[in-house]
């Protein structure tokens, strides 16, 4: 800490001249981060722009606390969270293959740290040899990454490669069609169309559906009228048992008010002697 809190003082000193920025590397809680705003807190240093430097799956993992503590930027070093995420050592010939390609783990860990990040504002960047790699660097861009960051030899390529990508993107092939075109298309059927009001039921479009519908119709139907059937089998039955039972008494009256019974106490009778009532 002591060491952190001396750097970061030497960054305040330098932020007078040029606007500069916190990268936290290698972060794998969230009580690091609070760390180091509780040091720029204390040496007045709050306004200062924050990165976290995402390396490691539990990084990953903690991604929505990440953004939930507001942080400026979100920066995934591609080379570093692919080793660690599939356990290979890029220094090791045998498994140098897995690290250069896009593998599903990596794919999914991405697109779901954009996703968080987008859905809080937060700008993402990448970094890394793998950044320069044209299946990588394709499904980088498709993904809504914000920034790729390169060595200034390559910002050229790397750029060319990008914009080629986004208008493929974009505009689509004759292989298939995109969303951008799909979506074009739904917004000129709708200019065209003002007035249209009507949407075809799913029945018209599904004959199964409507099948299936009107035969639980009919079920249903079917069941409603047994109920009703057997509701009024026993009402009858009813009605006919009160009126057996009214033939076999027809003289016999009924007493409407209530009974009195008569009925003491021993308690009351000792209460009543002492004078109690």
């Amino acid at each position: 800490p002591d060491l952190l809190e001396a750097e970061l003082r030497a960054l305040k000193r330098f932020s007078e001249k040029v606007k500069v920025g916190v990268l936290i590397p290698n972060l794998v809680s969230i009580e690091e981060l609070n760390k180091v705003r509780e040091i720029l807190k204390k040496i007045n240093f709050e306004k200062v722009l924050i990165g976290v430097l995402i390396e490691t799956p539990a990084a990953v993992q903690l991604i929505k606390e990440i953004c939930a503590s507001e942080v400026d930027a979100i920066v995934i070093n591609t080379d570093r969270l692919m080793q660690y995420l599939l356990a290979s050592d890029e220094s090791n010939p045998q498994v140098i293959g897995i690290l250069q390609e896009v593998h599903p783990a990596f794919s999914y860990q991405l697109e779901y740290m954009v996703r968080v990040s987008k859905r809080n504002n937060i700008d993402t960047n990448v970094f890394g040899e793998l950044a320069s790699n044209k299946d990588i660097l394709e499904h980088l861009v498709k993904r809504g990454i914000d920034f790729i960051s390169v060595k200034p030899e390559d910002a050229k390529e790397i750029s060319e490669k990008i914009l080629k990508i986004e208008t493929e993107f974009l505009t689509g092939t004759d292989a298939e069609p995109r969303k951008y075109e799909v979506e074009k298309s739904k917004e000129n059927y709708l200019k065209e169309n003002p007035s249209e009001d009507k949407i075809k039921s799913i029945f018209e479009k599904s004959p199964k559906a409507d099948k299936k519908l009107k035969r639980d119709l009919e079920l249903i139907e079917a069941e409603k009228k047994e109920f009703l059937s057997e509701s009024d089998e026993n009402l009858n039955s009813s009605e006919e048992t009160l009126h057996e039972e009214l033939k076999e008494s027809p003289d016999e009256e009924f007493d409407h008010e209530a009974e009195n019974v008569e009925w003491e106490s021993e308690d009351i009778k000792k209460k009543d002697v002492l004078g109690i009532f």
